[in-house]
């Protein structure tokens, strides 16, 4: 075949190759296009597996596609959506996405108000609508009376699956438009598209290097089974792409990116079958002069290590790695020139890329070098090729452990770190304030010290992480900074976080106490410790266990339980939590009483007063948290540093919607209101008192 023809067909499959992939990009390239976050004006929403308040693309709910996705967790319930509306919803059209999964939606108050949807059943066009005290459904099959139903608010979450919803409408009593959102616009992003071109013609050219020399049916066979991976990896389901990221627990990462790094390990293979054909002439050739070029491959084999000089076992395998061609040297001298000036590319990536990513790529190249060369060693040095291409082998998963390890998983996939599921409960272990406000003279003679302990609804990111001035503690501060004393000043540290409770306050109160140096603690917490039940083991067990893992991984026998590839396919073949099963508290009263007794004792030793708090909840559910209250104010009585103040009253003559966002954090003038309330309350025993700092 002449030159020309040669190229015309190269060039012919790379447009070719372009083409089909940006039709496939069009058509599957929804799971790998970086999804859009909602409109925090317009949407609230509730995702347990995130931080409280964060928003990572394709991690929460988000736009997509042509869509507005509700987003399904693997270890946790739906996300749920709360539009930020000026008026009450009387009426709501949905139009779901055919490939949706149940979309559930409360009008009202539950249980009356709440009804599920899906295609299967209602279809695509549903409206739903509180009608003289019931829920009417309308659908193509004609309309239907659900139950009662007293508007008042409007909340939506998925079942068994990631909810689509097209297109959205919600009006109120009068008819008048409170939301209007269609999502159906939306396509699939141009870099995808691009990128999708882009890995076409790359393709293309793989398979127009590969496949002419097999001959038409080795050459079909082979392609097929080349394109068996990227094929798998794009028809995989869109909703598939999060339960792997939350079973990998993949914590940094989102569903798209994950679907873009699974599809370019599906490639490999085309990738070294292309390079195995593109050395196969290069064997037939003779090598360079093999002083020179053993010289240059000594010195640039020197550096490559050199440069990532480091006393770890990866240096030790690296070596052992790099002098493996001088097995085939000692064999067979014409053939190792080729392999040497070959190999050339592979040192160069350990020197780029270091003993991670770069000795897996090296390994990889050799391979395919070697696999290239197979029918000329076959003839000149078939043993040492053999025992070469074997050893070769054998290397892949040391060089893929070392690339685990080199990379950002390698903290992701701590063994010791895993028993933690949700993002927000790590970093506990080294509290941070969240805010800090100081008033008073720089020269005071004394400076009185509040700490206040939490979780979100203390932290106040979720509601206002840009002004966190309008939090209850910032107002409180303000409030007592208003009518300071002469010659006092004040100074406030606000350590609540989202997700904290009294397991980790308790374990951490010693550093904040050092940190702040406090003369009060206040301690507003409640809905993490006794409402938050997504496992069957409390976080003090959950804890237990972990220390019980962390010793079976001591030692030699822990050696094979710390590599960073066991723990994934330890990760992938987990099994799943049964939803249905029974959960406990995170902290249940008896684990809260001893917690209280730690912090109160804590403060005590340190001349401080302890206040305890229970968090404010919407009123239909203050049942939920009232054994919780009467523990806290036993906790309270039973000792003299400690007192129990009882934060209902803040909220008097005020509705739940003028005080709440939602189940428990506070609006701004509800941070306000209790802010009020504690500087009234805390003001005379503050200011009364003497103190040492």
């Amino acid at each position: 075949m002449s030159r020309p023809v040669r190229l015309l067909g190269l060039v012919s499959a790379v447009l070719l190759g372009a083409l089909l992939g940006r039709v496939l990009a069009h058509e599957r390239g929804g799971p790998f296009s970086t999804p859009m976050p909602l409109d925090v004006s317009v949407w609230q929403v509730i995702s347990p597996g995130l931080e409280a308040g964060t928003l990572h693309p394709g991690r929460g709910s988000h736009r997509i596609g042509s869509a507005l996705v509700i987003t399904d967790h693997l270890f946790f319930r739906a996300d749920r959506l709360v539009p930020q509306l000026t008026g009450v919803a009387h009426a709501v059209d949905i139009q779901l996405a055919p490939d949706s999964a149940t979309l559930e939606v409360l009008l009202g108050r539950p249980p009356g108000g709440m009804v599920r949807l899906s295609p299967e059943t209602h279809g695509t066009e549903i409206k739903l609508q509180a009608r003289s005290g019931s829920l009417v459904l309308q659908t193509a099959a004609g309309e239907q009376v659900l139950g009662s139903a007293a508007p008042e608010r409007l909340e939506l979450s998925a079942v068994g699956g990631s909810a689509r919803i097209a297109q959205i409408t919600v009006r109120d009593e009068a008819g008048e438009v409170l939301l209007h959102r269609d999502y159906r616009r939306t396509g699939v992003a141009k870099r995808t598209l691009r990128h999708g071109m882009l890995i076409g013609a790359l393709l293309g050219l793989c398979f127009a290097v590969v496949l002419p020399p097999l001959g038409r049916l080795r050459g079909l066979i082979t392609g097929l089974i080349l394109l068996l991976p990227p094929g798998a990896v794009l028809l995989c389901p869109a909703d598939a792409w999060l339960p792997c990221l939350e079973r990998l627990y993949l914590v940094d990462w989102a569903p798209a990116q994950l679907a873009w790094v699974t599809l370019q390990i599906s490639l490999v293979p085309v990738g070294m079958a292309a390079v195995a054909a593109v050395c196969r002439p290069v064997w037939l050739r003779s090598g360079p002069a093999p002083g020179l070029l053993l010289g240059l491959w000594a010195v640039l084999l020197v550096a490559s290590i050199g440069l990532h000089a480091e006393p770890s076992p990866w240096m030790a395998a690296a070596v052992i790695w790099a002098v493996l061609p001088m097995w085939l040297v000692r064999e067979d001298p014409d053939s190792s020139r080729v392999f040497l000036a070959l190999d050339l590319a592979a040192l160069g990536a350990v020197a780029v890329l270091g003993l991670g990513m770069g000795l897996l790529l090296a390994t990889l190249w050799r391979m395919s070098v070697v696999v290239g060369g197979a029918g000329v060693l076959a003839s000149r040095a078939a043993r040492p090729a053999m025992n070469l291409l074997f050893v070769l082998f054998l290397a892949v998963l040391p060089a893929a452990e070392s690339a685990l390890q080199h990379s950002p998983l390698e903290a992701t996939w701590d063994p010791t770190q895993l028993q933690e599921e949700r993002p927000s409960e790590r970093g506990w272990r080294d509290p941070l304030s969240s805010w800090v406000g100081r008033c008073g003279p720089e020269d005071a003679a004394q400076t009185r010290q509040i700490l206040v302990a939490g979780g979100s609804s203390a932290g106040g990111a979720y509601q206002y992480k840009d002004d966190p001035d309008a939090s209850f503690v910032a107002q409180m501060h303000l409030k007592l900074c208003a009518s300071l004393p002469p010659g006092i000043a004040l100074q406030t540290h606000n350590y609540g976080r989202g997700n904290r409770d009294t397991f980790t306050i308790s374990r951490t109160i010693e550093a904040m106490l050092d940190k702040s140096e406090a003369d009060l603690v206040l301690l507003y917490v409640g809905v993490n410790d006794l409402l938050a039940d997504q496992y069957p083991m409390s976080r003090k067990e959950r804890e237990q266990a972990r220390s019980e893992r962390n010793l079976a991984l001591q030692g030699a026998a822990g050696l094979a339980r710390r590599l960073r590839m066991v723990t994934g396919l330890w990760l992938a073949s987990r099994a799943l939590p049964d939803k249905d099963a029974p959960s406990v508290p995170d902290v249940p009263l008896a684990d809260a009483t001893e917690n209280f007794e730690t912090i109160a004792s804590a403060t005590s030793a340190r001349g401080g007063r302890l206040v305890l708090m229970t968090e404010h909840m919407r009123r239909e559910q203050y049942a939920r948290l009232d054994p919780y209250r009467k523990v806290q104010q036993a906790a309270a009585a039973g000792r003299d540093d400690a007192d129990f103040l009882d934060v209902r009253p803040a909220f008097a003559g005020a509705t739940d919607e003028e005080m709440l966002v939602d189940q428990n954090h506070l609006t701004r003038e509800g941070g306000a209101r209790l802010g009020a309330l504690l500087a009234a309350t805390l003001r005379p025993a503050l200011f009364s008192q003497g103190s040492s700092r």
